[in-house]
């Protein structure tokens, strides 16, 4: 099951969203090349609530979500998250079942999203954990 207990999984970094911004990020890149032997950073971002959830993707294979934490105000208290390969990922129910009101803890590494010269922080989900 890829819903885990906090215990269970690994990460580096625990944060709310209000810590997280674009210069973290772009001194975090500072540390690439990501691979073998120097792992991309896992963030866990607690206390979110899902917006909404599309899928996307040639096939609908992958899914596109919108967070928000509810101790933050304004446009600022998003974060756009992706599921790749949604198809066939166990999280994908979870994701897709969660009620506005309801917090989970997500688990993922951050990149920078660039659409349109416009940047925004992106996460790339791993794990979750239920609230």
């Amino acid at each position: 099951n890829k819903i885990h207990q906090e215990n269970l999984f690994e990460y580096d970094l625990s944060c709310d969203l209000s810590q997280l911004n674009l210069d973290l990020i772009k001194e975090l890149s500072k540390l690439e090349p990501f691979g073998s032997g120097n792992a991309r950073p896992r963030f866990l971002i607690r206390n979110l609530n899902k917006i909404k959830a599309n899928f996307i993707g040639k096939e609908q294979e992958h899914l596109s979500i919108i967070f928000a934490s509810p101790s933050l105000a304004g446009f600022n208290n998003q974060i756009q998250a992706v599921l790749f390969k949604a198809n066939i990922s166990e999280l994908t129910p979870a994701i897709t079942q969660l009620k506005a009101s309801q917090s989970v803890d997500i688990v993922g590494t951050i990149d920078i999203n660039n659409w349109l010269g416009i940047e925004k922080l992106q996460i790339q989900i791993e794990d979750l954990i239920m609230q």
